[in-house]
C-alpha cells in the first residue's frame, strides 16, 4: 500500500519579536501606546514599561529622537534611553535601540515617512486649502466622497482623486 499524501504543511512563519523585550519611549506616531504594545505581543514579544537587563528592544519616538541623535547632554534624553545606554555600556549591544521608522519596518507597519511621500496628509491638504475645516473633512467621508487611505495616531492620509474632490469643495466654499 502507498503511504499517504502529507498534507502541506507549511511551517509557521517565525514571528518577528519573538523573544524580544520592548520597551517604547516619547510618543509615537504611526500608533497609539497600547496599540504598539498589542502589536508587539501579537508578534511574539513581550512588552515592559522600564528598561531592565532583560530589555531587548527600546523604541524610541519621534518626539524623544532628536535629542539621542543631536547628542545632546543627558537632560536632553529620557530616562529610559539613559538606562538603555547604561546597559549598554555594562553589556554591548544587548539593548537595539531603534526609532519609530525601524520600528515600523520590524512589524510591517507603513512607516509615517512612507505614508507622507506616497499620500496627501490631512494637516497639508489643510494648509493648500485653507477654507476646508475638519468637519467639511468629516462630511465628505460619511458621504463616501473622499475614504482615508491610511490613518495613524496623528493623521489621515488620502490619495490624488480625494484631493480632486477637496480641491472642488475648497472652490466652491470660495
Amino acid at each position: 500500500m502507498p503511504p499517504l499524501p502529507q498534507p502541506n504543511h507549511r511551517p509557521p512563519e517565525r514571528l518577528p519579536l519573538a523573544g524580544q523585550v520592548v520597551v517604547f519611549t516619547g510618543k509615537l506616531s504611526a500608533l497609539s501606546r497600547k496599540d504598539a504594545q498589542a502589536l508587539v505581543q501579537r508578534l511574539g514579544g513581550l512588552c515592559a514599561d522600564e528598561v531592565t537587563a532583560r530589555t531587548t528592544l527600546l523604541v524610541v519616538g519621534s518626539d524623544k529622537l532628536a535629542a539621542r541623535e543631536t547628542g545632546g547632554d543627558d537632560s536632553d534624553k529620557t530616562s529610559k534611553l539613559r538606562k538603555a545606554e547604561q546597559v549598554n555600556a555594562r553589556t554591548p549591544g544587548s539593548v537595539t535601540i531603534a526609532n519609530e521608522q525601524n520600528f515600523c519596518q520590524m512589524t510591517g507597519l507603513p512607516a509615517p515617512e512612507d505614508l507622507a511621500q506616497q499620500f496627501y496628509a490631512l494637516r497639508d491638504i489643510r494648509s493648500m486649502y485653507p477654507r476646508i475645516r475638519e468637519d467639511h473633512v468629516r462630511y465628505l467621508e460619511k458621504w463616501g466622497l473622499i475614504h482615508a487611505t491610511a490613518r495613524n495616531n496623528t493623521d489621515a492620509y488620502y490619495g490624488f482623486s480625494d484631493l480632486l474632490v477637496i480641491k472642488q469643495a475648497h472652490a466652491d466654499l470660495a
